[in-house]
């Protein structure tokens, strides 16, 4: 005859007692005498975490058995709806961070000349934060990026400035994605 587990009365289990009774989202703790509780995961139970996260952030491995808060990277987005047009573009970021990538899709071929995308913020140059569209070979779906080394800091609310600058035609439409990640 077989028995099923879930059949067992709770008197009659073996360790971990409590798990047909344990509440949702609740893991079994050893208390180093042969029994333990059920309870919600606390941060010192995980290597390098000692205290509670701030809202937003996530835990990930440090690599070295450890674990620690992060925030996961935010990505923000701007369109500029003709891309033979010299002028500037400003995006907001809400939080404070560090500007990782900067990307840039078209919606069709440019014509005529490079259009080049300058990143800055308060008016400093964002170091290898220029990219540019190159209009040799420019089709729909082109991609192209630059990975910001330094001057790449961002406060809370700060306006990162985009001037895009070159002499390409065509009205053609691009997307910026700007991919940060928060610091606080």
């Amino acid at each position: 005859m077989t028995v099923q587990h879930l059949s067992i009365p709770e008197a009659q289990l073996h360790e971990s007692k409590g798990v047909s009774t344990a509440a949702v989202n609740k893991h079994y703790v050893a208390n180093g005498a042969g029994s333990g509780t059920w309870q919600k995961l606390l941060p010192p139970e995980l290597n390098g975490i000692t205290t509670n996260g701030t809202v937003g952030q996530q835990i990930e491995s440090d690599g070295a058995g450890g674990f620690t808060w992060s925030f996961p990277p935010q990505a923000l987005t701007l369109d500029i709806t003709s891309m033979d047009t010299v002028t500037d573009y400003y995006l907001v970021i809400p939080y404070a961070g560090t500007i990782n990538k900067i990307y840039s899709v078209i919606d069709a071929a440019i014509a005529t000349a490079d259009k080049v995308l300058t990143s800055s913020i308060a008016g400093v140059p964002i170091t290898n934060g220029a990219l540019t569209v190159t209009f040799t070979g420019s089709a729909a779906g082109n991609i192209d990026s630059c990975t910001p080394s330094a001057a790449n800091v961002v406060t809370a609310g700060q306006a990162v400035k985009i001037a895009a600058s070159g002499g390409s035609t065509g009205a053609t439409r691009a997307h910026l994605v700007l991919v940060y990640t928060r610091t606080a």
